[in-house]
């Protein structure tokens, strides 16, 4: 199973190599987005952190305003010193507090500033490596698209080849019942009906075309102009004929 899923696979890169290619590009493609993505999430997170270690640094504004204005009333003898030792005391384990939160947030703001540096740079280089690929995403589908409408155009071709056939065929069936006065209908009523089959620009369409009308590979105005609509008729007489169905006689 493993054996014939590989030999597939390969049949169909061998086939289609735009494919194969546009393929690459769009996981390669997606691979970068997801990266680009991984690292500003990771940006994201470094700047919350920081935000959230200066957020957690206990307020001293008033405890600051208090002791500036115990100086100045020291200053002019209206306070004594012990007041100022009572309240740094009072104030410590807060001014502490304040001091030891400061100095994480620094170092946790240092390294994370480091650190976004660092992933802003990998981010651009991922940017731009994106934007490359951006660029060749119209020549690839191109590719793709062409490559596409040759595969369809040679389906299209052989079916045009073989409906081309049958048509034939028929309006000849439809020539020996209406000659031979058999049935004056024949099988096409009172005209024979109008075919057209446009030809593509693809490369199976390319040697179908007749030099004069090359917008067509087949259709009723030049079978008969041409024609074929004689020669598949006097090819269905020698087939009967051939058969033993001899009862239709010689046109």
């Amino acid at each position: 199973m493993s054996q014939q899923m590989t030999s597939q696979n390969s049949a169909t890169n061998n086939a289609a190599p735009a494919l194969v290619a546009i393929k690459a590009h769009i996981a390669a493609l997606r691979a970068e987005e997801a990266a680009a993505v991984r690292i500003r999430a990771q940006i994201d997170a470094k700047r919350a952190e920081i935000e959230a270690a200066q957020s957690g640094i206990p307020a001293l504004g008033d405890l600051m305003d208090q002791r500036q204005n115990l100086l100045a009333a020291i200053a002019l003898g209206e306070k004594s010193e012990s007041e100022l030792t009572d309240f740094d005391q009072k104030c410590a384990a807060g001014i502490q507090a304040h001091a030891e939160a400061q100095q994480r947030c620094k170092a946790v703001t240092d390294e994370g500033a480091q650190l976004i540096g660092g992933l802003q740079r990998r981010l651009g280089e991922c940017e731009s490596r994106i934007a490359e690929m951006r660029r060749r995403d119209n020549g690839l589908l191109t590719a793709y698209l062409l490559e596409q409408a040759e595969i369809a155009g040679e389906a299209y071709a052989r079916a045009a080849d073989a409906l081309q056939k049958h048509y034939l065929r028929l309006v000849s069936l439809d020539g020996v019942l209406k000659l031979r006065n058999l049935r004056s209908a024949g099988v096409t009523g009172a005209f024979t009906p109008q075919i057209t089959l446009p030809a593509f620009m693809v490369s199976a369409c390319a040697g179908r075309v007749n030099k004069n009308y090359p917008e067509v590979i087949f259709n009723d105005f030049l079978a008969y102009n041409s024609g074929k609509t004689d020669v598949d008729l006097k090819a269905l007489m020698a087939e009967m004929l051939a058969n033993g169905v001899s009862l239709a006689g010689q046109l």
